[in-house]
């Protein structure tokens, strides 16, 4: 593992101090060659090492966004710090949206939502959103909550997200269900 992570740094490490030196655009070349990834599903696993390098081999089809020549739109440009903790977050592989179990990345998100209520001069409430039922179960009536947490990922068959609320239900109107 401790070699595949060390590749795998080491090529994103000379991507982008390679980015000084090339323009902002793919290359043709390179984009060209990018119907070459499309093959049929295989019977077997892909060595991790060998993949690593198939995708670093196309590396060059990629828009220079965090280069000096890239003044495109907005889109990123990743600070070294950034990229790093992005690392770091990515190999703790966890579910912020669990605050039980993944106690360290939902207070971070807590914090960073903070700073972003902080920055733009939002009121200080616990949580930025609000919800209320629109049609409540006549046998359990109007309950107010809050959204914890959104996951950031569309389900694309069903069009919908994964949403984490916190309904005050005092008195236990509200079942499992309903």
């Amino acid at each position: 593992m401790r070699e595949l992570l060390t590749a795998a740094a080491v090529r994103a490490i000379r991507y982008l101090e390679g980015l000084n030196e090339r323009g902002a655009a793919p290359d043709p070349t390179v984009v060209a060659r990018l119907a070459e990834l499309d093959i049929p599903l295989p019977d077997h696993p892909s060595p991790a090492d060998e993949t690593v390098a198939l995708l670093d081999s196309y590396s060059a089809a990629t828009m220079a966004i965090a280069g000096p020549r890239f003044f495109g739109f907005v889109m990123g440009g990743a600070l070294p710090a950034a990229l790093a903790a992005n690392w770091l977050a990515g190999s703790w592989d966890q579910n912020a949206a669990l605050a039980e179990v993944t106690s360290l990345p939902a207070k971070l998100e807590d914090v960073a939502l903070r700073w972003l209520r902080d920055l733009l001069s939002l009121p200080p409430e616990k949580r930025c959103w609000k919800v209320r039922l629109s049609k409540p179960d006549p046998q359990v009536g109007e309950l107010d909550g809050a959204i914890e947490r959104i996951r950031d990922i569309l389900d694309p068959t069903t069009q919908t997200v994964f949403v984490v609320g916190r309904v005050n239900n005092p008195d236990g109107r509200l079942k499992a269900g309903q």
